[in-house]
Order: structure tokens, then sequence, then C-alpha cells
């Protein structure tokens, strides 16, 4: 929960350990994915890039992302020839926290 934002929400961080029910099922599921692997191979993801080879896309990371390495957006960005690579200066994993 730390690795969310660049500053961390204290008081959100302490609802979810005083109360982690009302996160709900979703991180249930998202926990099951995230040790499975999200059910993908090795590189699965850049290796079917060809398939959309052809679409123009952004691919947007933040700076402060301390869950994702920058090395995965820069691989997508080399195997997708039309998509721009976007790196936010004050962003971090989440698209809901505020720089």
């Amino acid at each position: 929960l730390t690795l969310l934002a660049l500053t961390p929400d204290r008081e959100f961080i302490a609802t979810v350990v005083a109360e982690p029910k009302g996160l709900g099922e979703g991180q249930k599921i998202a926990l099951h994915y995230m040790l499975n692997n999200c059910f993908l191979e090795e590189a699965q993801l850049l290796q079917g890039c060809e398939k959309i080879a052809h679409i123009p896309c952004a691919i947007l990371r933040g700076r402060y992302d301390l869950l994702c390495p920058p090395l995965g957006a820069w691989q997508l960005h080399k195997a997708l020839p039309l998509s721009t690579l976007h790196i936010l200066p004050e962003s971090g994993h989440s698209s809901s926290a505020a720089p």
C-alpha cells in the first residue's frame, strides 16, 4: 500500500489495515492473478504485440512507479512501432493518486 503513490496516504492505509474486508472481493482476485503471474507465459504480452503493431497508442509510465520497472514500458514501446512513451514526472503506480 505504501508503494501506490509518491506520498503514501496514511489515512487510507490505516483504514485498510483496520478493515481489510472493506477493499472488497476485487483485491482477492488481483492477488490470485499476481500469485499466478497473471496466467501468462514469460514475455507472452511482448510476443503478441505484432498483432496490434498497426495501432497507434500511448504508453504512460509514472517516474515514481515503484512496482513496475521502467524496462517493461521501454520494451513495450519498442515492440509497438506506432507507440509513444511518456514518462510522467510526478506520477507513481496508481492512476488514482494525485502527484
